[in-house]
């Protein structure tokens, strides 16, 4: 179940469960803000979080912005397990805040920072994921930053082609950068 563990059941939404803990854990250790780091369903779920907690950070690699847009046997396999006698096509429109990154945060804008790149050898994320996504904020450009200067898209040519290929030194550049944006 390769969506199971960050999106859960009609009875239970992991993310709530996992907020507790690091809100629990920031108080603890007095950190005033936290960054979510993930890639393709996992930047789901970074930006899922990072839209919770405000001034936060979503540092996602080609994530899954459209959960309906992701490999429809997996979506499918996960809402006849999960979700079983529910309707899949109704609660993908009824929860954007759980299933649609694009709609989430056009609906709400939340107040946290996003550093979203993407290789441009992964057509099929660009045009499902990301360019949906950056046009929430207007950028119309391959690359930019929205008009608050929190939110930056990075499409950038990978060293390795393909969905989630991003090399140590192409992390390691992107997370500089990243950490640069969240600080400024």
């Amino acid at each position: 179940m390769l969506l199971s563990w960050y999106l859960g059941g009609p009875g239970w939404d992991p993310l709530h469960d996992m907020m507790k803990v690091i809100n629990k854990v920031m108080g603890k250790s007095g950190a005033k803000r936290v960054i979510f780091v993930g890639g393709s369903g996992g930047g789901f779920a970074a930006l899922r979080a990072s839209a919770m907690i405000p001034n936060s950070m979503a540092f996602v690699q080609a994530p899954q912005t459209i959960l309906a847009r992701y490999i429809p046997h997996v979506v499918e396999q996960y809402f006849e397990t999960a979700w079983k006698g529910w309707d899949m096509p109704q609660l993908l429109q009824a929860f954007p805040e759980r299933f649609d990154m694009v709609r989430h945060y056009q609906q709400r804008l939340p107040n946290n920072f996003v550093y979203y790149m993407v290789s441009s050898s992964d057509p099929s994320h660009v045009t499902e994921h990301y360019d949906p996504f950056k046009a929430i904020y207007g950028v119309s450009e391959a690359s930019g930053y929205d008009r608050s200067g929190r939110k930056r898209f990075v499409q950038y040519e990978g060293k390795v082609p393909g969905h989630g290929a991003v090399t140590n030194a192409e992390f390691e550049y992107h997370l500089h950068e990243a950490l640069t944006l969240f600080r400024s």
